[in-house]
């Protein structure tokens, strides 16, 4: 693994970070490579799980085994993934496939490298594992911290009915069919009320998306209305 192939045509910058990011993993020891892919070996990063605080036991028991048994953990994860027939190719040295590694180049107003994020943010089901191994393999190839605060909020959820009756609240997706378009929330509710929902929710906590839910809203909200009428009618009567 000591050169890398020449690139397919049409790779840009981008790809080539990617490649040389892996490159640099293997290196270092930090990833190795197995029958065309190239995996994260987490045994050798002492810091992983200290994101979504797991060990590597608990994280091994949900890990999908797929395409995994010439790992050498369970929980190891791809950076390379041997090209299958028809997905696009590019070259490297252990052959040739698709980068699963995202790189990116942090710069400030001088356009000058950096390769740590203030604040890296996204949802509370993203925390494990795709920031947990985001934050493994960037850390490992730099040395440096990869972000300084993490914000994870959470989820918007439905309930969806169970066989036997049992409602059971899950999270907006499109998969599943119920998700609220944003739009017509506002047009039905009024832009006042969704604004309540939202600052009234903790970031971290889900927002469930019930008729309770609502009714409650609306009635705190009525609340804060009539607080201001009745300020509006003192100010002008003073």
């Amino acid at each position: 693994m000591d050169t890398i192939e020449p690139l397919s045509q049409g790779i840009g910058a981008t790809s080539a970070k990617i490649i040389e990011m892996t490159k640099k993993l293997v290196d270092t020891g930090y990833a190795y490579a197995s029958d065309g892919n190239v995996w994260f070996d987490v045994i050798k990063d002492e810091d992983y799980g200290k994101l979504s605080n797991r060990k590597v036991e608990q994280q091994e028991s949900g890990t999908r085994s797929l395409e995994g048994r010439r790992k050498r953990n369970a929980a190891d994860f791809a950076l390379w993934k041997a090209a299958k027939p028809g997905e696009p190719k590019m070259g490297f040295a252990v052959g040739r496939g698709t980068p699963r590694l995202a790189h990116r180049v942090l710069r400030h107003e001088r356009e000058v490298p950096r390769e740590t994020f203030d604040i890296h943010g996204g949802g509370m089901d993203l925390m494990f594992p795709h920031h947990e191994n985001e934050l493994a393999q960037s850390e490992s190839a730099t040395g440096k911290q990869f972000a300084k605060y993490w914000l994870h909020n959470g989820l918007t959820r439905m309930p969806t009915k169970l066989p036997g009756g049992q409602i059971k609240m899950e999270k907006q997706s499109k998969s599943l069919g119920n998700t609220i378009d944003a739009r017509k929330l506002i047009e039905d509710n009024g832009p006042d009320l969704v604004r309540y929902l939202l600052i009234g929710t903790h970031y971290r906590s889900p927002i469930d998306f019930t008729d309770q839910t609502m009714a409650n809203v609306k009635k705190a909200l009525m609340v804060f209305t009539r607080l201001f009428e009745r300020i509006e009618r003192l100010g002008k009567k003073a």
